[in-house]
């Protein structure tokens, strides 16, 4: 196999996964596999920074 045909096997491969991965993050999310707090996000879509906060009030 050549250099050329290697780099051209590694851009298709490349191409195809994303996708795949993206659908795959989508099924995970929507079937609720992160937890309620993410799958709400997902589905009213707020803002989801605050899940990032960790201040509590005293």
């Amino acid at each position: 196999m050549t250099n050329n045909s290697h780099k051209y096997l590694v851009f298709i491969g490349t191409v195809c996964a994303i996708p795949l991965l993206l659908w795959g993050l989508n099924v995970l999310i929507t079937g609720g596999y992160f937890g309620p707090v993410i799958q709400d996000i997902y589905q009213t879509g707020r803002d989801a920074s605050g899940i990032f906060w960790t201040d509590i009030d005293n």
